[in-house]
């Protein structure tokens, strides 16, 4: 492979080595993260290695704290003035914003959730390729990842917190630049902490909104409108989008649900969504690309249903499997309904009706 860094043809190991050898990046920031250290930071602004070691309580040398401390100084998320006793630490901009955990725009749910889960997973990928059997909860029996995660209490609360953290933004973006003016209701099947009801609701004062989960979700989704000031407007119902007919309402988000499951169960996700309450003015839309959805016809773009059709099959395969479950779905459409394309939003996630 060329060196990204050369205009040179010769052979570089550059790529192999930063590839091969990425767990040491990764784990330095995951360990950051879980010690909070960029909300301690946050709050103190500028600390120094010992001040940090003795609050942290740790028990390591000064020069492996040092090491760890310069080694986040290099990535660019911590900032140092001085050398070694006499430096001060303090957040660099990304981290400022996205690594404190006592600001909305915390992203580090997810970071959170790769160390104490998904690090450990991705260990045994070898054991998934050669076994063919699953690496996570359900590696020692049971057969349903999420009854698993929520049987749980503290991962539960983890694992929605990483899925609110890392959508916050998409969430925003929704609530503030889709055109809610023709609609009054809103209903958020596999809705995790309701947070996308709670800044739709925010930021379109006639909407209500309904965050629809599995009921050891209601406690954490409940906790959060209560925070928010919201509960005249925004409630949670208990229910499995695939036993149960989905809340009534204007709008039917799903957010990363359908990337989740086989052809067939988004199928019926999709059938649901659009035929449960005869929609009079459908509209769709890619949370993925962003781009709208041509009406009336398969489109080329169903990103999230592409590459999660059928893992192992060609992108070929994968637009044609797309393409089948637009069209099961829209064949389900009550007759003489409209087709709307919605303007782009560039999200991130599965679709919105």
């Amino acid at each position: 492979m060329q060196n990204s860094n050369s205009t040179s043809t010769q052979p570089s190991p550059e790529s192999i080595l930063k590839i091969g050898m990425g767990f040491w990046a990764s784990k330095v920031l995951l360990t950051a993260v879980q010690l909070r250290l960029f909300t301690i930071l946050a709050k103190e602004r500028k600390q120094s290695a010992a001040q940090l070691s003795t609050l942290f309580q740790l028990k390591c040398t000064p020069r492996n704290f040092f090491d760890f401390l310069d080694t986040l100084v290099s990535f660019g998320f911590l900032h140092r003035e001085g050398l070694l006793n006499s430096a001060q630490y303090s957040n660099g901009l990304d981290a400022e914003i996205f690594l404190d955990k006592n600001k909305p725009s915390y992203i580090g749910g997810i970071l959170e959730m790769a160390n104490n889960r998904l690090y450990k997973f991705w260990g045994d990928l070898e054991d998934g390729l050669r076994t063919g059997k699953a690496q996570n909860e359900m590696k020692h029996g049971g057969n349903d990842l999420f009854a698993e995660i929520y049987k749980e209490p503290t991962r539960l609360a983890e694992f929605v917190q990483a899925m609110t953290g890392i959508q916050m933004g998409n969430f925003m973006a929704l609530a503030q630049k889709f055109d809610f003016s023709k609609h009054k209701t809103l209903t958020d099947a596999g809705g995790a902490g309701a947070m996308l009801s709670i800044m739709v609701a925010k930021h379109q004062p006639h909407m209500t909104c309904t965050s629809f989960d599995l009921p050891p979700v209601g406690p954490i989704a409940q906790a959060n409108i209560i925070q928010f000031q919201l509960g005249d407007r925004v409630r949670t119902k208990n229910g499995d989008f695939f036993k149960d007919e989905l809340p009534k309402a204007d709008v039917v988000v799903m957010g990363n649900i359908l990337h989740d499951w086989n052809e067939e169960k988004k199928i019926e996700l999709m059938k649901k969504a659009r035929t449960s309450h005869g929609f009079s003015d459908l509209r769709m839309t890619s949370r993925v690309t962003g781009w709208p959805i041509r009406r009336a016809a398969p489109p080329d773009n169903l990103s999230t249903i592409e590459r999660s059709a059928s893992k192992g099959r060609s992108l070929s395969s994968r637009r044609v499997s797309a393409k089948r479950a637009w069209a099961a779905s829209a064949s389900a459409s009550p007759p003489g309904r409209r087709q709307e394309p919605v303007e782009s939003m560039g999200m991130g996630g599965d679709w919105f009706w």
